[in-house]
């Protein structure tokens, strides 16, 4: 005679149909915790068998909280990026002034997010040089488009030339300001900051 142990999975009736559409970050947590019922059919106790059916249970329970704790921590990482910056009329390219501003993020799979300035999309990262903010820019707005969970922004720019010119700038996450600055830069002088954002 031949004993057999049956393992049959299906889906919970009693679940709110699209539930993962309206709460994408328990995705995880809903496949393996509340869609799925494990149904145990065993044809003659023994002791072996169960022991095998608790590790399966165990690790499958293991697996799916570590991704429900994963998708917890992730969703508290999420941040969306808004920089705001002016560059004064007596910045001249021609005069030998420099401006180098960038901004980076990305997902936790590595994806990187793009961007908006002034309202116009950049695919990847963003980048501005001294060309966009010859003769001076005010209300330069850089935008993340989607949300990311690492990211970097950062200010580079000097004065070769005769007249200072000065640089204003408002980094904020999620609504909160990181920093909030106005530089000033005089002949010979060159300003470096970056932020993790």
């Amino acid at each position: 005679m031949v004993y057999y142990t049956k393992i049959s999975i299906r889906k919970s009736s009693n679940f709110p149909k699209n539930i993962e559409k309206k709460i994408p970050k328990f995705r995880y947590c809903l496949k393996r915790l509340s869609k799925i019922i494990l149904l145990v059919k065993i044809g003659k106790p023994n002791v072996m068998t169960h022991l095998l059916m608790l590790l399966i249970v165990v690790a499958m329970i293991s697996f799916a909280l570590s991704a429900c704790a994963k998708d917890k921590d992730e969703s508290r990482n999420i941040k969306n990026s808004v920089i705001t910056f002016s560059v004064s009329n007596t910045f001249s390219k021609a005069a030998g002034d420099h401006f180098i501003f960038g901004a980076e993020g990305s997902r936790d799979d590595t994806t990187i997010v793009d961007w908006k300035l002034n309202g116009r999309k950049i695919a990847g990262d963003v980048s501005i040089d001294d060309h966009y903010v010859d003769g001076g820019k005010s209300n330069i707005t850089v935008k993340s488009v989607s949300p990311f969970f690492r990211g970097s922004v950062g200010f580079t720019f000097s004065n070769i030339g005769r007249a200072p010119y000065t640089v204003t700038y408002t980094i904020k996450t999620n609504d909160i300001i990181i920093d909030q600055k106005t530089i000033t830069i005089s002949s010979g002088e060159t300003y470096f900051k970056s932020y993790s954002l």
